[in-house]
């Protein structure tokens, strides 16, 4: 729960700080770095374990403290490796509950560290298998696994006074919406009008008083309740999956055989008859327009702009130039949520916008000064990251070293030619050469 993972960061942060402060050392705030409610098997979406590699990386700081080993990884070549990364560095690692240093700098500690890690990984694997294996139990009795679903409340179960997990009830008034929705599209109306009629009657969205969205109701959010089994009574669990790959967890579709479905004729709330006029029309709709795919935008600003009123995207539709259609810029949200959400209904034709926006980047971004500064910026930030420190001898040193090495290839080739003039002038060149990096 949040309240577990909120509790346990900060019991590990304490106890963290505990340990630095008994050893005399010190850390900077900046230098607290936590991955809240992410899993330890993820390494790609963890930018707090990636903020603190690029830190290492740069020597920001000495020693990296965390409870245990099960704090750094869940996966044991990936987590094995993150050890040796952060020894490569020059960095230590300490585990503060253990009081123990981690070393992977010969072949026996890097073996402990991969048995450590395999312990961890097993574990961690046989807790998602207990999950799924109580997820499946709650699926086939019809008992919620998730998070929230609009038309219905969570209510706790209980037999014999314990907690036996998280039921189903009909929230009555989101009840009436949800068959007002199907009633709508069985006559004949878009997601997108039925949406724009929610938001312009102020009913609450699903998303209403959470931290993401707007608030508002948008037609893929209609057209997914539209095709939820739920409201015709029927609970549906394991359709899709995550699995594990590539250091971070996949989405994935699982066969028929693994999907479990309940019935629940109590939790209907919408009638089979209504329900099979909405699916008609969605199959109708189907075979005359197709399926739409996800591909590769069509139009320059297209996922790029945003509406500077509402802050929605800015997408491409059709609009009246005289007597002529033609493709134009315009609100997303004015043209798929209605005037509720956003009154901006400016359009602009795609070539105004993009001859303006081409002719901006070619005048004040492409020219050859802001293009020579970009390119030193980014290489001296490369470079900052990228160079270790270098003692300021050593490039002498190595000119020493070549130097030594050219005069004794001229020496042997005066020796083995009857013409050595040219030789005997450029031996006596990287002498000169060789006494005065000698000298520095």
């Amino acid at each position: 729960t949040e309240e577990h993972q909120q509790d346990s960061l900060e019991t590990q942060i304490d106890g963290a700080r505990r340990w630095i402060a008994a050893r005399g050392w010190t850390v900077s705030d900046a230098h607290v770095f936590t991955d809240s409610g992410i899993s330890r098997a993820e390494f790609v979406k963890r930018p707090a374990l990636l903020a603190m590699l690029n830190g290492a990386k740069r020597r920001d700081f000495d020693v990296v403290v965390m409870r245990d080993d099960t704090r750094l990884g869940g996966d044991m070549l990936r987590t094995s490796l993150l050890v040796q990364d952060l020894a490569e560095h020059g960095v230590d690692l300490w585990y503060y509950f253990t009081n123990e240093q981690v070393r992977g700098d010969d072949p026996t500690s890097r073996l402990l560290i991969t048995l450590k890690s395999y312990v961890g990984e097993l574990e961690r694997v046989r807790i998602v298998g207990r999950t799924q294996e109580a997820l499946r139990r709650k699926a086939e009795r019809g008992l919620c696994t998730g998070s929230a679903c609009f038309g219905y409340n969570r209510v706790e179960l209980v037999e014999d006074g314990r907690r036996r997990g998280v039921d189903w009830e009909i929230n009555p008034e989101e009840a009436a919406t949800v068959r007002w929705i199907f009633e709508r599209s069985a006559s004949g109306d878009s997601p997108r009008a039925i949406a724009k009629a929610l938001n312009d009657a102020g009913v609450k969205s699903p998303r209403a008083g959470s931290r993401r969205g707007t608030g508002s109701w948008c037609p893929n959010a209609v057209r997914e309740m539209l095709l939820r089994d739920r409201y015709r009574g029927e609970i549906i669990w394991g359709r899709e999956g995550k699995s594990y790959k590539g250091g971070t967890r996949i989405r994935v579709s699982r066969d028929d055989s693994q999907v479990v479905r309940a019935i629940r004729d109590d939790l209907r709330i919408v009638d089979e008859a209504l329900w099979q006029r909405v699916h008609e029309r969605f199959e109708q709709t189907r075979l005359t327009h197709g399926g739409a795919g996800w591909g590769r935008a069509a139009y320059l600003l297209s996922g790029i702009a945003r509406c500077a009123n509402c802050g929605g995207p800015i997408n491409v539709t059709n609009t009246k130039h005289g007597k002529k259609i033609i493709k134009a810029y315009g609100c997303a949200y004015f043209r798929n949520r209605g005037k509720a959400v956003c009154g901006v209904a400016v359009r602009r034709p795609i070539e105004e916008l993009d001859d303006a926006v081409i002719e901006f980047i070619q005048r004040v971004v492409l020219d050859d000064l802001t293009i020579t500064r970009v390119i030193d910026r980014v290489l001296a930030k490369l470079d900052a990251e990228q160079t270790p420190a270098v003692d300021p001898r050593a490039g002498l040193v190595a000119r020493v070293v070549d130097l030594e090495a050219q005069l004794r290839r001229l020496t042997r080739a005066i020796a083995l030619t009857d013409d050595s003039d040219a030789l005997v002038a450029e031996l006596g060149t990287v002498q000169r050469h060789l006494r005065d990096a000698r000298r520095d």
